[in-house]
């Protein structure tokens, strides 16, 4: 993580670097003070409109802890010599708003240590933005090409997680021996997946992912499932602590977790999170399946257990390929092979999914 104390996050008005050069002009501040770096992240936050500005008349931004959250915003350099005098005295610092440290994502997916201010004794309740304020953070929002949505949810008192997923891939899936720390948590749904990138063997009894360009080959995938639960956040302190996340910006994690695209079938991309390996030395051996059920002679019964749920039959299984060679033209199949073994021979070598095969059946894809 790159580590600089001239790198500024922006999250509220000051995004709007002509309202800032208005308002340092005002001051008696050159202008000019705020340098745009990148679009950025900052992930396990919220936004919240939790505290009232007398200069504003109603409630100002703030930023608040929130696992699964996330805030965008820009990352500046400020000018060295009158930059940071300007930024506590407009942010009220430190009476109001304190500086803190915190790591972001910037959009070439590099964490970088940056600065930003936060509210020094936050009331975690809403007050409500007056128009003219929201305006302004909205224009900036707009400028900047940032997700309005997020903004206005915050307006309106609202906050959620950017994805209420996560993507597993080894010991956590259904039949696996540390599936029991997901049921506890409420699944509202889960079903095969894919994501691109490199499977590896630890040597410890788990699994890992990478994503780094050096170890991931085209069109090489790993092979999961994406999950949805009812209360993500719990779900993430619970396995922050089992997969060794230290947190956004802390070293010696055993795995980082960042947010991903899975392919959940039907070729429907879904954000998720998962945990990818932060250390090189832990890769015993490359898994050129993709899937650790594969790797461990597992895949065979997991589809088994499948078919009995959505198949059943000979006769259940022919009509459901049917169902799919109509749904997906390009499954290209001879009638007379429509049976138990074919369906299963697809879902083992990941010609179809187990999405195709859930909605062939008109059902929901089986919980935990």
């Amino acid at each position: 993580m790159s580590i600089s104390a001239s790198y500024y996050f922006a999250y509220g008005s000051n995004l709007d670097t002509a309202d800032f050069d208005r308002w340092c002009g005002e001051k008696g501040y050159g202008t000019g003070l705020l340098r745009k770096r990148s679009w950025a992240q900052l992930f396990d936050h919220r936004l919240a409109f939790s505290h009232f500005s007398c200069t504003r008349g109603g409630g100002a931004l703030n930023v608040e802890p929130y696992p699964g959250g996330m805030v965008e915003g820009v990352l500046f350099e400020v000018d060295p010599r009158e930059g940071w005098e300007a930024l506590d005295r407009k942010e009220g610092a430190p009476r109001y708003y304190q500086r803190v440290p915190l790591a972001v994502v910037d959009q070439d997916g590099e964490e970088i240590e940056a600065i930003t201010y936060l509210v020094k004794q936050p009331k975690h309740r809403h007050v409500k933005p007056t128009d003219a304020y929201l305006q302004l953070v909205q224009n900036a929002y707009e400028n900047h090409d940032l997700e309005l949505d997020i903004l206005n949810a915050a307006a309106a008192g609202h906050s959620e997680p950017i994805t209420d997923a996560i993507f597993i891939y080894g010991t956590l899936m259904r039949g696996q021996c540390r599936a029991a720390h997901i049921r506890e948590h409420g699944v509202q749904y889960v079903c095969g997946a894919a994501c691109p990138g490199s499977l590896w063997d630890t040597g410890s009894g788990f699994p890992g992912i990478t994503f780094d360009s050096e170890h991931t080959y085209a069109h090489e995938c790993v092979r999961g499932e994406y999950l949805r639960t009812k209360n993500l956040p719990a779900l993430l302190e619970r396995l922050d602590r089992i997969e060794g996340f230290r947190g956004f910006g802390k070293g010696g994690s055993l795995f980082h977790r960042r947010l991903t695209t899975v392919e959940v079938g039907g070729k429907k991309l879904r954000p998720a999170w998962v945990y990818v390996l932060a250390n090189a030395r832990l890769k015993s051996e490359r898994i050129p399946s993709g899937c650790w059920r594969t790797h461990y002679g597992l895949a065979q019964s997991h589809f088994d257990h499948l078919l009995k749920v959505y198949a059943r039959c000979e006769g259940k299984a022919a009509e459901l390929l049917q169902i799919m060679c109509r749904l997906n033209p390009w499954l290209n199949l001879e009638q007379d092979s429509f049976g138990m073994n074919t369906l299963k021979e697809l879902l083992l070598d990941g010609t179809i999914t187990e999405f195709e095969m859930v909605r062939a059946a008109g059902r929901r894809p089986r919980l935990w």
